[in-house]
């Protein structure tokens, strides 16, 4: 049971039946508790979450710099990502247009004439792929600056994945980060900043 101290009002636990006389642990003052001893002030009411089942409370909001302060840290290793890739998929479509690349002499070619023909295509398609590689790069780029910018919530999730896809050496950092992000992005209080 909670009572009040009459001298510096601060509500306090004693055992029912109420004893005779009891002293505050604040004030050290004496007194005679009341047995129509009043309850203390009701708790404010927990918000709801339009994702639990009716009368669930959550937890209070967190506020917008906690959760903008949250998004800064894999934002910016998604960008660091996202320059990386671009980088190395940059390089390797440069290389693709030497002109002195001839396929090497490989002991399957002699065992396997369809072989060489199948990796002399491969390698007129290299320059196509490297391009699709730097989109994939510039996506995850465009992601982590919307991240930052708090804008274009689908762009900053779809560069989170995107980091994510095992397709490129980069993939050792885009996968950590991605998940990461996406972890980051997914909680309320860090959607709702989005504009």
């Amino acid at each position: 049971m909670q009572i009040t101290c009459p001298q510096c009002s601060k509500w306090l636990e004693t055992p029912y039946p109420l004893p005779n006389l009891a002293k505050c642990p604040f004030c050290g003052g004496v007194f005679t508790p009341s047995p129509e001893a009043e309850s203390p002030p009701p708790l404010p009411t927990p918000t709801l979450s339009p994702y639990l089942p009716p009368g669930v409370p959550t937890v209070p909001p967190v506020p917008a710099s906690v959760a903008a302060d949250r998004l800064s840290g894999p934002a910016i290793a998604l960008l660091i990502t996202g320059i990386f890739w671009t980088g190395f998929a940059t390089l390797n479509w440069v290389g693709s247009f030497n002109q002195n690349q001839q396929v090497p002499p490989l002991p399957m070619f002699q065992q396997d004439p369809n072989f060489k023909k199948n990796v002399e295509a491969g390698m007129k398609l290299a320059p196509m792929i490297g391009w699709i590689f730097i989109v994939m790069g510039l996506l995850v780029i465009a992601g982590a600056v919307q991240m930052l910018r708090r804008r274009t919530y689908p762009l900053a999730i779809t560069g989170s994945i995107v980091a994510m896809l095992p397709c490129s050496p980069c993939c050792v950092l885009g996968l950590p980060f991605g998940i990461w992000s996406l972890i980051v992005l997914l909680k309320p209080e860090v959607h709702s900043l989005f504009k």
